[in-house]
């Protein structure tokens, strides 16, 4: 009977608990199924509440901190539940999803505790890239437990939650602000700041909707409508991608970082696509790094990338040099021109020396590059190819920088008028959708870091 008794509190107990709340919450209504429920350490019942369930019909596997057990401490039962949930997902090809809010490990268990980490973490690494993984941090994450929630694919962020590596009030500088959602989101480590739980649950499934549920599955659905509105000369950035893209499937991503570029998903013709807007000014180091990370994951799970660029170059200052602008800019002319996803880049401007380079616009770089009526296409700046040449600028941009030179010259495939883009994507999407593309035997390319 005193069995029975602590079982009904036991239940009890875990019914009421946050973590169980927000997976219920999350998945489609009923279709979350707990596993190793009663698994617990010294009778207090486990940290981390793991299952699996649907999201829009799909499978998806989940984990939760629970604050409400031991302040939601890692310990070697909660490393156990989480290594299954992330076997399960590489097993039936399904994205993992963690939900972070925990105070830290459980210190009574010692050295077991580093070998409780280092598990979960090893089978974070294995499968990266295999499906996608989402974290949303809802409390306090810190330490070694940041780490894992970091190397997700994305990280979604509550404005009140907090992530750190060093506890901010032991960091010998004591930096303002440190660890908090705003300067996660400039440092680019959040990629999605929510107001609260609601609204991170609905980022985290509109994710998970529009990515595939594996590398080896296509990316789209049809639940958007196509866009049929004007697409008007000037646009730029994320009015420029809601303008190609069907409606309402566009999900910025990292808004708060490297802010001369844009990248977000959005679907076009039903298909997923990853959209890049380089078209904000001098492109920075941090918009490189941005990109690069963006282009990476987009290569991983085969969904096209779709660019934007009119730019006059990178960043001009010697700040920039000394904080290492030529590795940003390395790594993402690297990641970009050895990526084997479908390439598709549309000049709206100026396509100026190495950004269109880095970017890859020209020849094996893209599969289709599109140019704009009035684009500018240039080694150096026409003014400064000008005054080289001794001649006009706007002279310079006719007979030497314009499309129709580019054209002659094989630069670009297409010149289209601005109202005109949105076909000219959909059709460039739909003929390069059988892409094969073997690089050479390897097993990764050395990224400038």
């Amino acid at each position: 009977m005193a069995e029975d008794k602590n079982f009904k509190e036991l239940l009890e107990k875990q019914t009421e608990s946050v973590a169980r709340t927000i997976l219920t919450n999350f998945f489609d209504e009923s279709s979350f199924v707990e596993t190793r429920r009663f698994l617990s350490s010294e009778g207090e019942g486990c940290a981390v509440v793991t299952g699996y369930g649907y999201v829009d019909g799909a499978p998806v596997y989940a984990f939760a901190d629970d604050p409400d057990v031991k302040s939601g401490g890692m310990d070697k039962i909660a490393s156990s539940k989480i290594r299954d949930i992330y076997s399960m997902a590489a097993k039936n090809g399904s994205p993992v999803i963690g939900f972070y809010n925990s105070k830290g490990g459980d210190v009574k268990e010692g050295q077991a505790l580093m070998a409780a980490y280092s598990n979960i973490i090893t089978e974070s690494a294995k499968i990266s890239g295999v499906v996608p993984q989402i974290s949303v941090v809802y409390g306090v994450c810190g330490g070694i437990r940041a780490t894992l929630c970091c190397m997700a694919d994305f990280v979604i962020m509550l404005k009140d939650a907090e992530l750190f590596l060093t506890p901010p009030f032991l960091a010998e500088d004591k930096l303002y602000g440190a660890g908090k959602a705003e300067s996660a989101a400039k440092s680019g480590t959040a990629n999605i700041i929510c107001d609260g739980i609601e609204d991170a649950l609905e980022k985290a499934r509109f994710l998970i909707k529009i990515l595939p549920q594996n590398n080896l599955e296509l990316s789209g659905n049809d639940a958007y409508m196509e866009n049929t509105g004007n697409i008007t000369e000037g646009i730029k950035g994320l009015d420029m991608i809601k303008a190609v893209a069907d409606l309402e499937s566009v999900i910025p991503i990292n808004e708060g970082f490297g802010t001369e570029a844009v990248t977000s998903f959005g679907s076009i013709n039903w298909r997923t696509i990853g959209f890049v807007c380089a078209d904000n000014g001098r492109i920075s180091g941090a918009a490189c790094a941005k990109i690069a990370r963006f282009v990476n994951i987009c290569d991983a799970f085969s969904i096209p990338v779709v660019t934007f660029i009119d730019s006059a170059g990178f960043e001009l200052s010697n700040a920039a040099e000394l904080s290492g602008c030529i590795r940003d800019t390395a790594k993402l002319a690297g990641i970009y021109n050895s990526a084997t996803t479908q390439k598709i880049t549309v000049i709206t401007g100026e396509a100026v020396g190495a950004p269109a380079l880095a970017l890859g616009c020209f020849g094996a770089g893209s599969d289709i590059c599109i140019a704009l009526e009035n684009s500018v296409i240039s080694p150096i700046s026409p003014k400064a190819a000008a005054e080289f040449l001794k001649t006009d600028e706007a002279e310079y941009k006719i007979d030497k920088a314009s499309a129709c030179s580019a054209i002659r010259e094989g630069l670009i495939d297409r010149i289209v008028k601005t109202e005109n883009l949105r076909i000219a994507l959909t059709s460039a999407i739909d003929i390069t959708s059988g892409k094969r593309e073997l690089n050479p035997s390897r097993k990764h390319i050395n990224i400038v870091f």
